[in-house]
């Protein structure tokens, strides 16, 4: 019976190690992606683990008490399934405010500098100016929305007129988008 409670905390290991290298792949990849898909898959795959942490929690337990384990044995177990949950729930609530957010990337592809940019709609954001050739990120969080029925827009000026756009027609809660525009 030894032998089951250290598999355990092998296991257990394991689990906690992947599941922060998995968690980190996953918000990665749909942070530069913006695809549902992986933010799904991300969310399955920490339903699917912690349905084995705790099972292995569980049977752990079981083994401990009916054996006696030092208290060591006992808290590094203990020690490796809660850095796996604690890991999921972070993992969890990053991807949820990732995925009711849109990424806005303004790029200015003239050979001058575009001056007085504002992002409206859901929020209000000023930026000064983009030098030629270089690009900005915003990030634009649909829970800080101040109306439920709001569309993103982007106002600036160039050296020709003052130029007024929509980006992002409707917001739904939960269906973040990336949106790349470009100033030619």
């Amino acid at each position: 019976m030894m032998y089951m409670y250290n598999n355990n905390v092998r296991i257990a290991k394991k689990i906690a190690i992947g599941t922060i290298i998995s968690g980190l792949i996953f918000l990665a990849t749909y942070y530069f992606t913006y695809d549902i898909s992986y933010a799904l898959g991300g969310l399955f795959f920490g339903l699917g683990v912690a349905a084995i942490v705790i099972t292995i929690l569980i049977s752990g337990a079981i083994a401990a008490k009916r054996q006696n384990h030092t208290s060591k044995e006992k808290s590094s177990t203990l020690l490796w399934n809660l850095i796996s949950l604690i890991s999921i729930a972070i993992f969890t609530a990053i991807g949820l405010c990732l995925i009711n957010s849109s990424k806005i990337v303004i790029k200015n592809n003239s050979d001058s500098v575009v001056k007085n940019i504002f992002i409206t709609g859901c929020q209000n954001f000023e930026i000064e100016n983009i030098e030629a050739n270089s690009s900005k990120t915003i990030f634009v969080h649909y829970n800080k929305n101040t109306s439920k029925d709001c569309a993103i827009g982007i106002r600036y000026t160039t050296s020709d007129a003052m130029e007024d756009e929509i980006l992002i027609s409707t917001i739904k809660p939960f269906e973040g988008e990336k949106v790349l525009y470009e100033i030619n």
